[in-house]
C-alpha cells in the first residue's frame, strides 16, 4: 500500500480504532481495526469509521486540525479512486448471488460460563467455554463447529457447596488452574457476533475481564419468539428446551451448555420451517449493518454494544 494515511478514530471501545487508507494497484484500500471491519462482511463493505474518513466527516472523526487538513488534502487528491471504492463496496453489499453459487458462509461464536454465584461484583468465574461455528448467511443453517475451547479456573472466592453439587466443579477440580483468556479472545475475535443462552448473565461477568467484551455484539438465545410454540411449555431454561427437542445435554457445565445451545439453534422450528438460528441471524444483521448508527432507545451507547440483546429487540 502506497501513499497511506493512518488515523485514530474513537469508537465505543476504550481504545481508539485505527483506520488506514492508501493506494494499492491504483485503487483506494481502506482498513479498520473495529470488529465489523475485521469480519468477512466488513471486508466486502465499509464500516462507519472508514466511511467517515473517506467522506471527511469532521463531526464523527473529531481529529486535530493538522490531521484533518492532511486528510482533506489526501481525499481531494484521490476523489476518483474513492468513488470507485464506494461503488465496489456498495455493489458487494447489494449483490444477490445466483441460486447456483456456493452459499455465503459466516462465523459466530457461542459462549457460556459457570460461576460461584450470581453476583458479578462478588462472585467469580470457574469455567468458560466458547465454540466458533460456521453458518449459511442466507438460510441460517449451522454448518458445523470449527473451533472450541473450554477452561477451568480457580476462583478468587470459595465455591459454595450447593454450587459444587450443581455443577460438579469442586475446589479440588479447579485448584491451581487458570483460564486462558487469550485463547478465549482468539476464538471470539474470529466471530462476527456472539450468542449465549441468558446472555445478560454472561455479559455481567465477562465485561469485567479487561478488553474482552469491548464493542462485541452479544445476542441472547433465550427469548426467541418460537420457543414457547416448540413444545417447551412455560420454561425457557436450556435444559428444558434441549429435552423438548431430544438433544443430549451435559447441563450446568460450560462446555456442555455451549454444545447444546449450538445444537438447539441448528434445529428446524416447527413454526417457521427454518432453523432457529435464522431468528438470531436476522437480529445480528440489523445490529451489524454499517448504516445503523443510532443509539438504542434510552441508552448512551451505540445500539447492540455492551448489552445482551434478544432478537425481538432488533
Amino acid at each position: 500500500m502506497t501513499s497511506s494515511l493512518e488515523l485514530s478514530i474513537q469508537g465505543s471501545a476504550p481504545e481508539p480504532y485505527r483506520v488506514r487508507i492508501g493506494i494499492k494497484q491504483g485503487r483506494v484500500v481502506a482498513e479498520c481495526t473495529c470488529p465489523f471491519g475485521r469480519t468477512e462482511r466488513g471486508r466486502r463493505s465499509l464500516c462507519k469509521h472508514r466511511r467517515a474518513v473517506l467522506s471527511v466527516d469532521s463531526k464523527v472523526l473529531k481529529l486535530p486540525a493538522a490531521a484533518l487538513k492532511r486528510l482533506k488534502a489526501w481525499v481531494a487528491d484521490h476523489q476518483s479512486a474513492i468513488q470507485d471504492l464506494n461503488g465496489r463496496t456498495d455493489l458487494a453489499r447489494k449483490t444477490v448471488l445466483p441460486a447456483t453459487t456456493q452459499p455465503r458462509v459466516g462465523l459466530a461464536a457461542c459462549i457460556d460460563i459457570e460461576t460461584t454465584g450470581v453476583s458479578a461484583p462478588t462472585d467469580a468465574i470457574t469455567e468458560v467455554a466458547v465454540a466458533l461455528f460456521r453458518y449459511a448467511e442466507d438460510t441460517g443453517q449451522i454448518l458445523g463447529i470449527v473451533d472450541q475451547q473450554s477452561f477451568l479456573g480457580e476462583p478468587s472466592v470459595p465455591i459454595p457447596p450447593e454450587v459444587a453439587r450443581l455443577t460438579a466443579i469442586t475446589p479440588q477440580l479447579v485448584q491451581g488452574r487458570a483460564i486462558d483468556w487469550d485463547s478465549v479472545r482468539r476464538v471470539m475475535d474470529q466471530a462476527e457476533f456472539l450468542v449465549a443462552h441468558n446472555a445478560e448473565f454472561e455479559r455481567r461477568f465477562l465485561s469485567r475481564i479487561p478488553g474482552l467484551m469491548a464493542d462485541r455484539l452479544l445476542l441472547c438465545t433465550m427469548h426467541l419468539p418460537t420457543w414457547r410454540r416448540a413444545g417447551s411449555k412455560s420454561s425457557l431454561r436450556l435444559e428444558h428446551l434441549t429435552a423438548a427437542h431430544g438433544i443430549g445435554h451435559v447441563a450446568h457445565r460450560a462446555f456442555g451448555d455451549v454444545l447444546a445451545t449450538v445444537q438447539l439453534l441448528a434445529q428446524t422450528s416447527p413454526t417457521t420451517g427454518k432453523p432457529y438460528f435464522l431468528e438470531i441471524l436476522r437480529a445480528a444483521h440489523t445490529r451489524l449493518s454499517p448504516e445503523l448508527q443510532q443509539p438504542a432507545t434510552g441508552q448512551g451507547r451505540p445500539a447492540g454494544r455492551q448489552r445482551a440483546l434478544t432478537p425481538s429487540m432488533a
